[in-house]
């Protein structure tokens, strides 16, 4: 695309974006928004309707004079699949032009699955997908969350460690030739911070925090989701803690996953059964023996009890994390922090806890205005937000150069 293309290409994603903003938009308003030519505008919505992108509506309003005629997103336009996965589960959505969810479905993954059959999971969820769409025809691209390290440019998934052998697999490659659509490949938890982008269009600038499998942020500066130079920023997770022991998946010792990961907070809490401190066995049963699952909603209902060595384990997580995060405040200026847990282990307290050691190491006039919130996160927002950035990179230019 030269930049003659490039130039009508943003006008065009700057009209469909001030469409999107309100429900009774006319080409005068676009005009006034964009400072775009009458002429200019005229060209794009004509060409858009004939898209079949937007439609066109009389105002219903009675009123002197001619009445407005409102340009509105065509759900139908267009259909984008959002695909992420972890360790344990892979999650499939499609989403309309108009970004909502028309379908959604789970599929259980297993840590020992080989790289074809985690291929062939992903395929299958593709498929599904594109079974729900009206017309397949215009699904314009497939968007997918891994775990672990990517090459977004390229879209190869480098590396995860709680799958065998899965190094280096060309994902977008094998995609494509299947289905015939474009892939986007990006970490899963970037993929879920599209989604937070998306529902928080008012906050140009913030991280969102997961805490899983492993500890990672998801950046967001001028509106715009920071990858870095070699597309894993926000990796936090292998940094070293204060007075850190503990294993790591990575085979170091004293990393913040092996604090505040899932596995570790389970590790933890088995730990605290040993020594007596807190009553395993009702809930083991009562959760069938599940026993990762259940280790967190008891810890998750033992805080709420008041359990005093629950609560000190409450404090220890959230005193590692708030160390971190005082430190990447201090880097990137960040003023809201969006902290998602899949339990909510007493989440107003969670965040009260995170930010009192940010405030307490760190300099006051960076932390002033800052805000701390900590929230379940959507079970389908990493796959909805794999979706968007499909949508995003299609759409969502809107810098022009002088």
């Amino acid at each position: 695309m030269n930049a003659v293309e490039k130039r009508k290409q943003i006008k065009r994603n700057n009209v469909l974006k001030v469409i999107r903003a309100s429900d009774e938009v006319s080409r005068f308003v676009i005009k006034k928004v964009t400072k775009y030519s009458m002429t200019t505008i005229l060209n794009i919505v004509d060409s858009l309707i004939k898209e079949d992108l937007i439609t066109e509506e009389m105002s219903q309003d009675v009123k002197i004079g001619r009445t407005p005629i409102y340009l509105n997103i065509n759900p139908k336009g267009q259909y984008f699949i959002g695909i992420e996965f972890n360790a344990d589960v892979l999650k499939s959505v499609a989403i309309d032009f108009n970004v909502d969810v028309i379908y959604s479905e789970k599929f259980k993954m297993d840590k020992g699955m080989s790289v074809e059959q985690i291929i062939t999971l992903i395929k299958t969820a593709v498929n599904k997908a594109l079974e729900q769409v009206p017309y397949r025809e215009k699904v314009a691209g497939i968007g997918i969350g891994v775990p672990g390290y990517v090459d977004k440019k390229n879209g190869i998934a480098l590396e995860y460690s709680y799958f065998n052998d899965w190094n280096n697999v060309e994902i977008k490659k094998i995609i494509e030739e299947e289905f015939a659509i474009d892939v986007y490949i990006d970490n899963n938890i970037n993929a879920l911070t599209y989604h937070y982008k998306w529902v928080n269009p008012k906050e140009k600038d913030f991280i969102v925090v997961s805490m899983q499998y492993g500890t990672r942020l998801g950046i967001v500066l001028n509106n715009d989701i920071f990858i870095g130079s070699r597309g894993n920023a926000g990796e936090i997770g292998h940094t070293k803690v204060r007075n850190g022991n503990r294993l790591c998946s990575c085979g170091k010792i004293g990393c913040l996953d092996s604090e505040i990961s899932y596995l570790a907070i389970q590790n933890k809490v088995d730990e605290l059964i040993k020594a007596g401190k807190l009553d395993f066995q009702k809930i083991y049963k009562k959760g069938n023996g599940n026993k990762d699952k259940f280790m967190l909603e008891m810890l998750r209902d033992e805080i709420k009890k008041g359990n005093e060595a629950a609560i000190d384990l409450l404090k220890n997580i959230t005193a590692h994390l708030g160390m971190k995060l005082s430190t990447v405040i201090s880097v990137l200026n960040i003023k809201n922090i969006i902290i998602l847990n899949v339990y909510d282990l007493d989440n107003e307290n969670f965040a009260k806890y995170v930010y009192e050691t940010i405030k307490e190491n760190s300099l006051e006039t960076l932390t002033r205005d800052i805000t701390v919130s900590c929230e379940i996160v959507d079970k389908f927002a990493a796959a909805k937000g794999a979706a968007i950035m499909v949508l995003e990179d299609m759409y969502g230019a809107t810098k022009e150069k002088n």
